[in-house]
């Protein structure tokens, strides 16, 4: 079974690295 709470950590970063990718386009 996943931990949810490491899956959501890796997720809000990814989606952290997703947002600052954006601002540097």
């Amino acid at each position: 079974m996943l931990d949810l709470t490491d899956f959501k950590r890796d997720l809000s970063e990814l989606t952290d690295r997703l947002g600052h990718a954006q601002d540097c386009l």
